[in-house]
């Protein structure tokens, strides 16, 4: 006679799993995490997350400098500048300064310089100093004795006697940083104003 007590215990066992599920989801609900996901990591919690470099908001009167170091640097005023123009070459010495970078700008154009224009910035044929009429401008990092090249871009001059410009060139370290076997050399974006003081002569 103890075979019909089954049926009530699988009914009492099913109406407690079912009390469980109930209490379990109404906990879920009060405590806001149903159908909820866990925010997504922020950059700092996910190890393979890489900043990605934004030119620096620069002055006017500053080059903004983006690439393996990103500064807007301003002429240095104790400066002791060189601008020269004489037998269509152009000679312009600068230094610059921002952050913790201090580096000295060589605008060249050994030839071929007659006025005010555009001139393109390719990768150089020869060194400084060649009258090749290409236009050149190196960067001098002082701080490590890097050497940056021009390899494209543009050198704006906007008067004719060379002594204001627009920088916009792409520059390739050719020494002062350890070469990588396959690895192409670090680059800088440079851009913006640069003025010849007064005073250089």
């Amino acid at each position: 006679m103890g075979i019909p007590e089954q049926p009530k215990r699988f009914k009492l066992v099913g109406w407690l799993a079912g009390v469980v599920v109930l209490v379990g989801v109404g906990s879920l609900l009060v405590n806001g995490r149903f159908g909820t996901r866990d925010a997504p990591p922020t950059p700092r919690d996910s190890p393979t997350s890489t900043a990605v470099p934004t030119p620096p908001y620069c002055g006017v009167d500053e080059l903004s400098v983006v690439g393996a170091f990103d500064v807007c640097a301003a002429a240095a005023p104790d400066a002791a500048s060189i601008c020269t123009l004489s037998n269509e070459m152009l000679d312009d010495l600068l230094r610059f300064a921002g952050g913790n970078q201090v580096f000295g700008l060589h605008i060249e154009v050994d030839g071929g310089f007659s006025s005010a224009g555009k001139y393109d910035l390719p990768p150089w044929p020869h060194g400084l100093g060649t009258r090749d009429g290409v236009a050149k401008v190196e960067i001098d990092e002082y701080s490590t004795d890097t050497l940056w090249q021009s390899i494209a871009g543009v050198l704006t001059i906007t008067t004719a006697d060379g002594r204001t410009g627009i920088m916009d060139g792409t520059f390739q370290a050719k020494n002062g940083i350890s070469a990588v076997p396959g690895v192409p050399p670090p680059t800088l974006r440079v851009s913006g104003r640069w003025v010849c003081p007064e005073s250089a002569t």
